[in-house]
């Protein structure tokens, strides 16, 4: 279970360079700025981390709630 997680974290990081690599060369054919396409291929690369830092926090919160049982909504830790 631990690997498969750490394999499916590559992946994800892995997966928008060669995007990133594909919308570049798509995108210098057309009539876009340099700083265009830096700002399209920052945002392709940085979907995947921040999707990651939910399902973190979604694992984070399950975990508590198992130890420490669900608080009524009013409480907060």
């Amino acid at each position: 279970m631990e690997y498969t997680f750490y394999i499916i974290i590559i992946g994800l990081l892995l997966s928008p360079i060669s995007l990133a690599y594909e919308v570049n060369k798509v995108f210098k054919s057309t009539l876009m700025t340099k700083e265009e396409i830096r700002r399209y291929v920052i945002i392709i690369c940085a979907l995947p981390i921040f999707g990651i830092v939910l399902y973190r926090q979604a694992e984070s919160r399950k975990r508590k709630e198992r130890y420490f049982g669900n608080k009524e909504e009013g409480q907060r830790w």
